[in-house]
């Protein structure tokens, strides 16, 4: 099941690679219906759009727990 996001979560990105291990970022938007959600991970410049059905991104991200 995909978590629901909300603005101001943190999320934890990590699929292995190098520079791509325990990436955090913080969630700016969320789309209505939650198709996709928009984080500022803190290594890059720019946002990044992700959506939610992409199992690329889903498989290896999680939220912080609070």
């Amino acid at each position: 099941m995909t978590p629901k996001f909300q603005v101001g979560d943190t999320v934890i990105y990590n699929d292995g690679r190098p520079g791509h291990v325990d990436v955090r970022g913080k969630v700016v938007e969320v789309s209505p219906k939650q198709i996709f959600v928009i984080v500022q991970f803190e290594d890059r410049a720019n946002p990044t759009l992700v959506a939610v059905d992409s199992h690329e991104w889903m498989n290896h991200m999680t939220k912080e727990n609070k």
